[in-house]
């Protein structure tokens, strides 16, 4: 609608423009047209300059709002529009300046001193030759009033024509006082009708005296007017008056003619020398007003019109560079810009092509990353990737879980400020430094970390990135806590020995206590009773030691042993109950509290093995605290939320584990009683970890031991628990 508007205003500007220009041209050539159309002319001229003042306005205002919103192509549009306005101004303003000089310059000589004198004397020449022949005619009427002074009045018209033709006048009239005809006579078809009387008439008749003047009549011929009063032939009747008109000669009137209206319009132009200027300066200065608005607004056109190709073009480079590649310029023209957008159009068919293709390179390798990434997250193993900076570029689940640390601290940071974070990684972390700087592009290296009582074994690998031949971009590290795989290993070879000691040990065990027993029969009867006694004691502490000795054996052959595992469905808060009310009776002194779930703890598991861990935690809890007047033991269970785990706590407030057995506490042969084998707890570990379980150690901050069983419900996270094995065992906060 706007458009609409202003294409409208324009076209009547455009219109009122040519019209009062036109009329412009028109009235300047007459002056008499001039002042009839002056007002009318200025009212149009005024109305058409305000619509052109409004259009531009307009229309500088609207670039205005443009340039300071960086509208594109508004910068350019301005710099055209003053650089056209400047071109049509200059030589408007220089050509208006030369016209009023040579305008006013140009009217100053119309009216030269010597022209106007000149004609002056022509005229005063030309009256003087024509009252010199007036008064020659006035002769001619006095005579032939005097010879109609004595004629009688009704011979008068017939004596007219006689006069007429004698003194060479075209017409005779005699008029009375009163102005009545008496008589006429004429010889041309001009004065067939006798003359009304006019103003010389009556002052002759008024003054009673002879009066001749010139006066012009029919195509603007030159007569000469001669009155005469005569005494009338009637006694005392009033004068009578002759009138006469004389036909000038044809060149004398034309030359007469000539000079007097020459001299009229000289007259004229010099009366109206000051508005004359004026006027042709107000037009001048119309016309330049209106030629430089004219030219204001066809330079602004001219400009929107140059800068629209290149304001489409600045509009689909903003595209492009925004990321729509599907913007296309309209081909409006062959010429140089329909060259540009041709160009921009096969270039942005160019950058939509490239753009495809990488785009579905892009998906290819988001779709190998996404591939990478999943095989990453799947390994076991750590992996690390430095890049040529020692920086970490890329870093599994694995890696971050076996190091303990968080993602952030090793994605994009330096791998030697890592160690800042975690003093414990050192080692690891001079290690990769190594790596990556090593010639040969392979490293591998067993790394032994230690914080606090925890010791960790990490088997690290690692080989150089390169492109190419000799361009290196980075450096691939593997690693993995071999801690549980060495722990097997020395179980394993724990085992080993065990059943070879079982196997060796217990086939000479009954032969000794046999022996033993047999000499206590045979010969204590044959000596005397001190003799007697020290036998029986002898032979009582072979039978002991064999039999402690079968009991060491059993041990080992049940730590050696694995048998099948039967799993069934139990309570196990129900199982904790029965083992916790035995050792109540057992030993009364120690109290065992439970705070179990609530209702009933179902699980499946081996209940046998279950049984057997339980009364080995219980049964090493309550010898640790029979040298106390009153200890306490407090059994716990709970559903881990969000996991098919269930946890167990057994915790007592006796002296707690010691750092060494801390460190040691499931190796075999390691404890801290006088009496006991160190197989306890690596039975326990072992028998959990076949259930797909765990075992955490801890000392209590208030004082006292902790262990912590985390143990599956079902088959699923009993499959889950056992594919994480690998992490080892959990001493401080570390679990098996």
């Amino acid at each position: 609608m706007k458009q609409k508007i202003f294409r409208t205003v324009s076209a009547i500007a455009a219109i009122l423009l040519v019209v009062s220009l036109y009329l412009l041209a028109i009235t300047t050539r007459n002056t008499k047209t001039f002042s009839r159309l002056h007002d009318d002319l200025l009212i149009l001229v005024l109305i058409c300059v305000i619509l052109l003042l409004t259009l531009i306005t307009v229309n500088l205002g609207i670039l205005i709002r443009q340039f300071w919103r960086h509208v594109p192509g508004a910068k350019l549009t301005a710099r055209l529009f003053g650089l056209f306005t400047l071109v049509a101004f200059i030589p408007l303003v220089v050509v208006y300046f030369f016209s009023i000089q040579f305008i006013s310059r140009g009217i100053d000589s119309w009216f030269n001193l010597d022209i106007g004198r000149d004609l002056h004397n022509a005229l005063t020449l030309s009256r003087t030759a024509l009252d010199h022949r007036i008064h020659g005619l006035l002769v001619r009427t006095r005579q032939a009033a005097l010879a109609l002074s004595g004629t009688n009045p009704q011979l008068i018209s017939f004596k007219l024509d006689e006069l007429r033709s004698r003194v060479g006048a075209t017409n005779l009239t005699v008029f009375s006082s009163g102005g009545r005809i008496i008589a006429f006579s004429s010889s041309t078809s001009v004065f067939l009708v006798p003359q009304d009387t006019n103003q010389l008439f009556w002052l002759a008749a008024d003054s009673q005296r002879a009066y001749v003047g010139l006066t012009t009549q029919g195509h603007k011929r030159l007569y000469a007017q001669a009155l005469v009063p005569f005494a009338n032939p009637v006694p005392w009747g009033q004068p009578w008056i002759l009138q006469a008109w004389f036909r000038l000669p044809r060149q004398e009137n034309r030359l007469t003619l000539g000079v007097r209206n020459s001299y009229a319009r000289y007259e004229k132009l010099r009366f109206f020398r000051a508005p004359l200027k004026l006027s042709f300066i107000l037009t001048l200065t119309l016309v330049l007003l209106l030629s430089l608005l004219a030219a204001a607004s066809g330079a602004l056109y001219a400009a929107r019109r140059l800068v629209a190709p290149i304001q489409s073009l600045i509009e689909g480079f903003r595209s492009v560079a925004r990321g729509d590649l599907g913007v296309r310029l309209p081909l409006s023209s062959r010429d140089d810009w329909g060259f540009l957008s041709h160009s921009f159009n096969a270039m942005a068919q160019k950058l939509a092509d490239a753009q495809a293709v990488a785009h579905q390179s892009q998906s290819q390798i988001e779709r190998e990353r996404f591939y990478l990434e999943t095989v990453l997250s799947r390994l076991t193993s750590g992996v690390i990737v430095l890049d040529n900076e020692l920086k970490v570029s890329l870093a599994n689940d694995s890696a971050v879980e076996t190091l303990k640390a968080e993602r952030h601290e090793l994605l994009g940071q330096f791998i030697a400020g890592f160690a800042a974070w975690h003093p414990e990684l050192s080692e690891f972390v001079s290690a990769c430094i190594e790596a990556h700087r090593s010639a040969s592009g392979e490293f591998q290296r067993e790394i032994a970390m230690s914080h606090g009582l925890n010791r960790r074994i990490l088997l690290m690998r690692a080989a150089s990135l390169t492109v190419g031949e000799l361009h290196t971009k980075g450096t691939v590290i593997v690693f993995d806590d071999v801690t549980s795989h060495l722990q097997s290993q020395r179980d394993a070879a724990w085992g080993e020995v065990a059943r070879r000691l079982a196997h060796e040990i217990k086939n000479p065990l009954t032969p000794i206590q046999l022996a033993a027993e047999r000499i206590q029969r045979r010969y204590q009867p044959l000596l005397d009773v001190p003799h007697a006694e020290d036998l029986a004691g002898l032979t009582a502490t072979i039978i002991q030691q064999v039999e402690a000795m079968k009991r060491m054996v059993n041990a080992f052959s049940e730590y050696a042993r694995s048998p099948d595992i039967h799993i069934t469905r139990f309570d196990l808060n129900q199982c904790i109950g029965d083992i916790a009310e035995l050792y109540r009776e057992q030993s009364p002194s120690i109290e065992i509290a439970l705070e179990l779930s609530e209702g009933q703890l179902w699980i499946e598991a081996d209940q046998a093995r279950i049984l057997q861990i339980l009364h080995n935690l219980l049964k090493n809890s309550v010898e640790a605290l029979h040298s106390l007047s009153h200890g306490h033991i407090c059994v716990t269970t709970r559903m881990i939320p969000d996991s098919e785990e269930v946890e167990l706590s057994i915790e007592d407030n006796g002296a707690g584990f010691s750092p060494v057995i801390l460190e040691h506490a499931f190796e075999p042969y390691v404890t801290s009683k006088r009496k006991g084998t160190g197989l306890g707890l690596a039975i326990v570990k072992k028998l959990i970890e076949e259930l797909g379980g765990y075992i955490y150690l801890a000392n209590r901050n208030e004082g006292g031991a902790q262990i912590t069983l985390t143990l599956p419900i079902n088959d699923r996270g009993r499959d889950r628990s056992l594919l994480a094995q690998a992490r080892g065992y959990r001493i401080h906060g570390q679990q098996s």
